[in-house]
């Protein structure tokens, strides 16, 4: 919005699917779509509808979770009651009267390998696939460097708007995907074996790729 684009959702959620036909709508326009992950299912429909450059934006796993369970966590309490759905697998029926440290263990659980199986799957398909040209941008470039990521953007997508010299406006504080902002909020929020497990299971190739420290 902030740059004039057209913004086109074809999907919602964790683990989604591309439909074809919707694909083959979009394609006329600057297509954005949410949280997909790299199934052969999405791949070929991506690649059958002529979308070769895709821009893959990352959050560390591990921040990524803590902040996905407090969003359900508000979901909860605020009436959104479809966001169980958006979990896979599905928010157990009795998600809400588990104790606060229950429903963060099953987040942790669930939410966190899913991520990292996520972001390998993509970045396997950027080093393997030719069909596509596939591009990663990171949450601290989006919070603390916005113009170097708009410029990857810019850059990648060919389109010639200057958007690395625009002005970024500070995001607004009552938006529904914004909450603290913090990249490192997962080391001292969450317990310390917890830690210690999430740190264990992150792949250091991903770690060493995009710059996540333990």
């Amino acid at each position: 919005q902030q740059f004039s684009l057209q913004r086109k959702r074809v999907t919602g959620g964790v683990i989604n699917y591309h439909i074809p036909y919707a694909l083959g709508i979009y394609i006329q326009n600057l297509d954005l779509c949410d949280h997909i992950d790299a199934s052969p299912r999405n791949l070929d429909a991506i690649a059958a509808a002529g979308l070769r450059r895709i821009l893959v934006h990352l959050r560390d796993p591990r921040q990524a979770t803590l902040s996905w369970a407090r969003y359900i966590d508000e979901g909860r309490t605020s009436g959104r009651h479809i966001d169980r759905h958006f979990n896979d697998p599905p928010l157990p029926d009795d998600f809400g009267r588990w104790p606060d440290a229950r429903r963060l263990d099953w987040q942790c659980e669930t939410y966190f390998p899913a991520a990292i199986r996520w972001i390998a799957q993509w970045v396997a398909v950027a080093d393997s696939d030719r069909r596509f040209d596939i591009a990663f941008t990171e949450y601290r470039q989006l919070r603390d460097r916005p113009a170097e990521l708009f410029d990857t953007i810019d850059r990648h997508f060919g389109l010639g708007l200057g958007l690395g010299n625009r002005e970024v406006p500070p995001p607004a504080g009552e938006a529904d995907n914004y909450r603290a902002g913090k990249a490192d909020e997962w080391r001292v929020a969450l317990p310390p074996e917890t830690v210690a497990w999430m740190n264990m299971m992150m792949p250091p190739a991903l770690l060493e790729r995009f710059g996540w420290s333990l």
